[in-house]
């Protein structure tokens, strides 16, 4: 089968890694959320466990930014919803909504 960028669009509800990648993502958030208030403020930098979970979290979060440029979303016509899976679309709304916060 033939590799293109276009065979790696996702769809948001047929795809059972996203489901699994979303929670992936939410334990990741908690992480952050609740250690690194803590580490900022307690822990001494060392080179550690805890400095390889946060590079792995940090692994994560840059990986869920490029998924983010294969992600269909959903997008109104005069018919209702349909999903956009144009790449340039795709990766234009990502750049203008949420790439900034992530």
């Amino acid at each position: 089968s033939d590799m293109t960028l276009e065979n790696m669009i996702i769809n948001p509800e047929r795809s059972s890694f996203l489901e699994y990648w979303d929670m992936i993502i939410m334990v990741c958030l908690t992480w952050v959320a609740i250690l690194a208030p803590v580490q900022l403020s307690l822990i001494e930098p060392t080179f550690d466990v805890l400095f390889v979970v946060n590079c792995m979290v940090d692994c994560a979060f840059f990986w869920d930014m490029v998924l983010q440029f294969f992600t269909m979303f959903p997008k109104q016509t005069k018919f209702g919803y349909t999903w956009e899976h144009n790449l340039h679309n795709i990766a234009r709304r990502y750049l203008r909504t949420w790439f900034v916060i992530d």
